[in-house]
Parts: C-alpha cells; structure tokens; sequence
C-alpha cells in the first residue's frame, strides 16, 4: 500500500514496516505487563477490534486525503492492529502452555502453528478478488455487519 497505493518510496515502507513491528512488540509487552487484562473470552473482542482499526484508513482512501495523513494513517492503524493480533497470539499460545499436558505442548503448539500458517494463504485467497472486485462501502458495511 505504501508504495503503490501511496506512491512512496521504498524507504518509507521500511518506515512503515519498523513502526507495524512496533506495534507488535508493544502489544507482547503490555500482555506481560498485564496478563489479566488478556484471556481467551476476549479473543473476539479483540480479532474485531483489530479489523475495525482498519476503517479510519479506507474512509480516508474513499476521501482522497492527502499522502501524508494516509502514510501516518496506515502505519498507525496497522501498528494499533499488529498489537492487538500479537496479544490474541500470546494469550492462545499462554491457554495452550496451561491446559495442555506437559508431554503434548510441543506437538499442540505445532499443529497450532502450522494450520494458522495454512489459513493465511487461504484467507488472501478468499478476500483478496472479493476485495479488488467489490466495492469498498460494501466491504464497509460486511464487516459492521
């Protein structure tokens, strides 16, 4: 997005990649900081946060805002969005490292890993024609709905 939506350079994606990792460690320091804040009954909570973090940038993409406001947009909502996806991350793998028997963990967390991974190519190529052949109020409407 930052290059090709944006036009910016390759630079400022590194900019923009630095600061989503950021986001990401920020969100593993503050489960550490506080873990009760953080439990699987939250998880939903959230995996839907973290996608409605995404609207600012796509009602600003709709408003044509100048590219500035949408690279400071789009890096803060994505950083916002990465620690909320990194705390979902800890706390499943932290449930997992509780409830599951000490000589299965490795094996669980594996299998975990590995169908998460499997799912992310899969989800790309769900959405992604959805999205490039959709319009973007109703991509809009489909998630508050």
């Amino acid at each position: 997005m930052v290059t090709r939506t944006l036009g910016l350079s390759n630079a400022m994606q590194g900019l923009a990649e630095g600061i989503l990792a950021c986001g990401s460690l920020l969100g593993a320091i503050l489960v550490s900081i506080r873990p009760t804040w953080f439990h699987l009954r939250r998880i939903p909570l959230l995996l839907s946060g973290s996608a409605l973090v995404l609207l600012p940038i796509a009602a600003e993409l709709l408003m044509h805002s100048p590219t500035h406001v949408l690279f400071a947009l789009v890096t803060g909502c994505m950083a916002l969005a990465a620690g909320m996806v990194q705390t979902v991350n800890i706390t499943s793998l932290s449930y997992e490292q509780i409830h599951i028997p000490a000589r299965l963990i490795g094996k669980v967390i594996g299998l975990t890993n590995s169908l998460c991974m499997c799912a992310i190519p899969l989800g790309q190529a769900a959405f992604g024609p959805l999205i490039d052949h959709s319009p973007m109020t109703l991509i809009i409407t489909g998630v508050f709905w």
